[in-house]
């Protein structure tokens, strides 16, 4: 799944030499194994070469071991050089004060020397661990990367954690998921894990095992909301180590944080991507069925018409309703071609000046002698703007409506039409007193969406989504509910971004 990481630190490697282990002994080993090689020498070595080289031996000490047991070899150095090598030989007494000033020389010396070392070799390590630290990081960063879902991100940085810090990694998922997810491994929610999730800070304490002590609760903070928390139980360390640590976590929450964000995306695009195509595909599907079939239902209802004119009785009766057929069926063509049309992204509409009182009255006269158009009221107010609309779409679909009002509604009901516009709309509201609509009912506005399954009216749920995707085309909106008494549909449609040309003046 991932490429070995290296370690984050050398200094939190468990195994290594004994010498590494043990530094102040090593350094005790070596000022001896000097001694012994120096004193058979003592009467043929100047003691200033002498005291050169246990100076030199200090140096190597703090390059190899630090600060600490560059000190010890320094007192030890000292010591071995006053007892073995100045006379009186064998005692730490001193018969010339010249000495003395040399000792303390010596000794200062050999404290400078193992300090400045020390310091040399402790940015040394912190400058290899920040590398090994950066590289570790990049090739976690780069695994990450290559995961295709959630369990592989978990994965990879419990594998990278459990290498590095001997930790026992638990992924908890927001808490949204928590009661359907079926992967979390979490045992249980509790007030530190809902404490980070709340303030989005990370926390560490106690109470954990006697192996792994402590605690780790880091937040992975995406750039739109919180993917969860991610938990460590994690051994003891000292102070420096610790927080160097804790400053790895963090980036490693963040690391993995950005690559569940990055997955979720993924998942959003690849849905969005089959549900454009799926769309595409249908409305390809509708406008060829619908145009292949307009063909054969004009020869059918001219072949029923022609029946209809020669036959009598229950004959003309079957061909008149056999002609009936065929008109509905040809107008569902009509509506899937429309609704088709309309969805396609070249879409175009044949846009002119229109006053919305004209166009109501358009509407209703294209229903002709429809039975309950006399119970219909028209409350348009006299001064709305007029609008740039395609004429021939938006009477079928006011037409639609009234038609779809007086059909589930029946005969003792009132309908009402009622216009009005504010700075930026205008609101056009169709009601009828006999029916009312169920709670969620945009839902019906999608294709094929019927109401009431014993509702005994004709039709195949497509009026409303054609009036849908016409008022979408027009950038308005359309939106069902029960207001006033009565069940309404609402069309909102935007003021022209233009004004209306001036009308030409008469001539004489």
């Amino acid at each position: 799944m991932s490429s070995p990481l290296p370690p984050v630190s050398a200094s939190l490697t468990p195994h290594g030499a004994w010498y590494d282990r043990h530094p102040f002994l090593a350094a005790l080993l070596m000022c001896a194994a000097a001694s012994a090689a120096l004193l058979p020498w003592h009467d043929r070595i100047a003691l200033v070469n002498v005291a050169m080289l246990l100076l030199l031996l200090v140096a190597i000490i703090a390059a190899r071991f630090g600060r600490g047991p560059a000190v010890l070899a320094s007192v030890v150095s000292v010591a071995v050089f006053d007892v073995g090598f100045v006379p009186p030989r064998g005692s730490f007494t001193v018969h010339d004060a010249e000495y003395l000033v040399v000792f303390a020389v010596m000794l200062v010396v050999a404290l400078l020397v193992s300090q400045i070392s020390g310091h040399l070799r402790a940015s040394k390590l912190a400058h290899a661990d920040g590398e090994h630290r950066q590289r570790a990081l990049y090739q976690l960063a780069a695994a990450l990367s290559a995961t295709l879902r959630r369990e592989q991100v978990i994965a990879v940085v419990d594998a990278f954690l459990r290498r590095e810090f001997d930790a026992v990694v638990r992924f908890h998922p927001p808490e949204e998921q928590r009661h359907t997810d079926l992967t979390r491994t979490e045992p249980g929610v509790d007030a530190a894990l809902r404490s980070v999730e709340a303030i989005g800070q990370a926390a560490q304490f106690g109470g954990g095992d006697s192996d792994r002590p402590l605690r780790n609760l880091q937040p992975l903070l995406g750039a739109t909301r919180q993917r969860g928390v991610l938990e460590t139980a994690l051994p003891a360390l000292p102070a420096a180590a610790a927080s160097a640590r804790e400053e790895t976590l963090a980036v490693v929450a963040g690391l993995m944080a950005a690559a569940l964000e990055r997955l979720h995306y993924l998942d959003v695009a690849a849905r969005t991507q089959v549900e454009i195509e799926s769309e595409r595909l249908r409305n390809t599907l509708l406008a060829s069925l619908s145009h292949d079939l307009r063909t054969p239902l004009t020869v059918l209802y001219a072949r029923a018409d022609a029946l209809r004119e020669t036959l009598i009785g229950e004959g003309a009766t079957a061909a008149e309703a056999l002609c009936e057929e065929a008109l509905r069926a040809n107008r569902l063509c009509e509506s899937l071609l429309d609704l088709a049309r309309l969805r396609s992204p070249g879409a175009l509409l044949q846009r002119e000046w229109v006053a919305l009182e004209e166009l109501v009255g358009a509407a209703l006269a294209s229903l002709g002698s429809l039975r309950g158009l006399d119970a219909i009221e028209v409350e348009v107010a006299p001064d709305l703007p007029w609008l740039q609309l395609d004429v021939l779409m938006c009477e079928r679909v006011l037409a639609n409506l009234v038609d779809n009002a007086i059909k589930q509604g029946g005969s003792a009901q009132r309908i009402r039409i009622a216009a009005a516009s504010d700075s930026a709309h205008v609101c056009l509201r169709i009601g009828n007193s006999g029916s009312r609509f169920p709670a969620g009912a945009d839902s019906l506005l999608d294709a094929f969406a019927r109401g009431d399954h014993g509702d005994r009216s004709p039709g195949f749920g497509i009026g409303l989504a054609v009036c849908k995707a016409v008022i979408d085309a027009h950038g308005g909106g359309i939106s069902l509910g029960n207001r006033d008494g009565m069940a309404e549909v609402t069309i909102t449609l935007p003021l022209p971004a233009e004004a209306m040309p001036g009308l030409p003046e008469a001539g004489p």
